[in-house]
């Protein structure tokens, strides 16, 4: 290394640039690793590498590292171009620090719950929502509510990928509303309309025994001080949140008129604003987003029927 960093700099830079794939931008990732490498060994390195960048690609001659990127930027450049080709899973182990309870409603778990048929959602503000589910450990359907907030930290190298951290929270409720214990359910955002939040809709679900359920619940946040949400009408606009917010699940009342109990289903959230399909459906535009499932395992077999479900309207 000493021996290589004793080079002229026209000389190192010329070294470096052998190094810079025939290819361009064009070439995969992988291609680059050699350059990247000898750019992260040392900081006259990183600056010959930065040379013979904007000697190879005439549209990075105008370009001026800024002081903070350090040795950095030129590697992260090349990383930021080829994001797509370094497409892979990352893991994301579970949070283990001791963490205080959140308004006695949230209370920290230390490993991720072993679950099977259960769903996993994303809210808007980037938590994500895991709920119900079947216990592998004591095989029991359960009823649980799992808040997961995940946190990245910046890579270690320019060639590392960044690293995820997941904090599970359960969520408690006073007074016991809640779903009742189900796997192989649905969920899908649904509702949110003007400065709202969609809030997360559960449908259906295999209950204990041979129970099918066909009841349809919405998981919302509302300020602490509010209390218990109400009817339908504002459970699709519940999610409103801050630092002071507390879950809570609402139970839709919605007539006779509906799906039969099912389990294994499909559903998703369908935003139908802006398009001549909210009118077909009889949705408020302004309403937010519908939510739609379809077929099944019902007491008759499988199903192929299709249901929509638009949230109130914002006339109500």
């Amino acid at each position: 290394m000493q021996e290589l960093l004793a080079l002229p700099t026209d000389m190192l830079s010329r070294c470096v640039s052998m190094l810079l794939p025939s290819q361009g931008f064009g070439a995969t990732a992988s291609e680059w690793r050699s350059a990247i490498a000898l750019g992260e060994a040392a900081g006259d390195l990183h600056a010959a590498l930065g040379e013979s960048l904007q000697a190879a690609f005439e549209g990075l001659g105008l370009l001026v590292p800024a002081k903070m990127c350090g040795r950095r930027c030129w590697m992260r450049l090349i990383r930021a171009l080829h994001s797509a080709d370094e497409v892979s899973w990352r893991p994301v182990r579970t949070l283990r620090a001791v963490r205080p309870q959140y308004w006695g409603q949230r209370t920290p778990v230390h490993s991720a719950p072993r679950l099977s048929g259960a769903t996993l959602s994303a809210l808007p503000d980037g938590q994500l929502v895991l709920f119900g589910g079947r216990d592998s450990n004591s095989g029991d359907t359960v009823d649980s509510t799992f808040l997961i907030t995940v946190s990245w930290s910046p890579p270690s190298t320019a060639t590392a990928a960044p690293r995820g951290v997941a904090q599970w929270d359960v969520v408690t409720f006073e007074d016991g509303r809640q779903p009742q214990p189900r796997c192989y359910h649905s969920a899908a955002l649904w509702g949110g309309s003007g400065p709202s939040q969609p809030s997360m809709l559960v449908f259906g679900g295999a209950g204990e025994g041979s129970a099918l359920h066909d009841d349809v619940w919405v998981l919302g946040a509302c300020p602490r001080a509010t209390g218990r949400a109400g009817n339908a009408g504002n459970a699709g606009n519940a999610l409103e949140r801050g630092p002071e917010s507390r879950y809570e699940w609402v139970k839709l009342e919605l007539g006779e008129h509906r799906p039969a109990g099912r389990s294994s289903h499909l559903c998703c959230s369908w935003d139908v604003r802006g398009s001549r399909l909210s009118c077909l459906a009889g949705c408020d535009e302004q309403a937010g987003r519908s939510a739609i499932v379809h077929g099944g395992l019902g007491q008759n077999g499988v199903c192929s029927d299709v249901w929509l479900l638009p949230p109130p309207s914002r006339s109500r």
